[in-house]
């Protein structure tokens, strides 16, 4: 007996400590597995809900991350014999496809690995439908304008308007080439500028009331009309100091009356040109101009080397063939513009 108890404690006293049970394998790679998992599910139910035509196009331009996807998938598939899906018709329907066949199998690890890389993915194709439809909404907004402002520049008003911008732009450009080469003068300043930034904030005011859902287009058309004329504004001041400084050279009472025409034939010049298509309108002043060009640079030549009364009027009678061979252009070709006729029997 002595012996069997001496031999019981000496077996008790060799024996190992007992082993502690351990946590289920993996606990914490299962609670970050859960935590990664909520977050993809999170993303796929949002890129589900973008318009499918920009996902597809996210796809395409911003979807290069889908090929390192495919790749990790295709890892998994060879690493674990899966089912590779291939039937599935999107990337996000292979990739769940192939995912629940290794859920609960006891790989948190390589699911976590996968659903990261995922997600990383779907953010960058879920950011770029959120671009795309921003993008939509602002062209839809684009268009919007666009159409509205057109309709203002068609209506009788807005044309009229605009004319009277282009009227006084050919003016200045008629008197500062009737001057000698050097002469410097009436330079836009600083009033000018100033003038400029307050139409550029008109203009700006006038597009974002365009954008809106509500419109009035005649509220519209008379702001398309304010902004035309404050523009036409700004260069007014040049176009009278001009004239003006024409005294020193070589315009004087006698041929006054020829500056005076040619400003009136800008008028009805201007005003044809909004009767006829543009090309029209472009082919009467290249024609003229081609035609009438050597009368003109050879009487400018002659002004400019003397600028005195003589030269300065056979200058003006000149520019007044030009603008009257443009004009004597256009009424023909208003006279055959089936739109124009259509206006003058009503």
């Amino acid at each position: 007996m002595r012996t069997r108890l001496a031999l019981a404690f000496l077996l008790l006293g060799c024996a190992p400590e007992s082993v502690q049970p351990q946590p289920a394998e993996g606990a914490d790679a299962q609670r970050r597995l859960q935590g990664i998992r909520a977050e993809h599910e999170a993303l796929a139910k949002r890129l589900a809900s973008a318009p499918a035509d920009h996902l597809e196009a996210c796809r395409s331009t911003s979807g290069d991350c889908l090929l390192q996807v495919a790749e990790q998938r295709g890892k998994l598939v060879s690493q674990f014999a899966l089912n590779s899906c291939d039937s599935a018709e999107t990337p996000e329907a292979k990739s769940s496809c192939v995912t629940q066949q290794l859920e609960g199998g006891g790989h948190p690890r390589e699911l976590a690995e996968y659903y990261s890389l995922e997600s990383w993915c779907m953010k960058q194709l879920s950011a770029c439908t959120v671009k795309r439809v921003e993008q939509a909404k602002t062209d839809a907004l684009d268009e919007r304008q666009l159409a509205r402002q057109q309709a203002a520049e068609r209506t009788p008003e807005g044309l009229a308007a605009m004319s009277g911008v282009a009227l006084v732009k050919a003016r200045i450009e008629y008197v500062r080439a009737t001057l000698p080469p050097s002469v410097d003068v009436c330079a836009p300043d600083a009033s000018f500028e100033t003038c400029q930034e307050r139409v550029e904030k008109e203009r700006s005011a006038f597009h974002d009331s365009l954008r809106g859902e509500s419109y009035d287009e005649k509220a519209a058309t008379s702001a398309y009309v304010s902004v035309a004329h404050s523009e036409a504004s700004c260069s007014q001041p040049e176009l009278d100091c001009l004239s003006a400084a024409l005294s020193k050279y070589g315009v004087f009472p006698e041929s006054r009356k020829l500056v005076d025409r040619n400003l009136a034939l800008l008028g009805d010049r201007q005003k044809l040109l909004g009767q006829v298509s543009s090309e029209a309108g472009q082919h009467c002043l290249t024609s003229a101009q081609k035609q009438r060009q050597a009368d003109i640079v050879s009487a400018y030549v002659a002004y400019a080397r003397e600028p005195v009364l003589y030269f300065r009027m056979q200058l003006d009678k000149a520019f007044s063939e030009l603008h009257q061979d443009e004009i004597n252009c256009l009424s023909a070709g208003r006279k055959t513009n089936p739109a124009v006729q259509a206006v003058a029997k009503h």
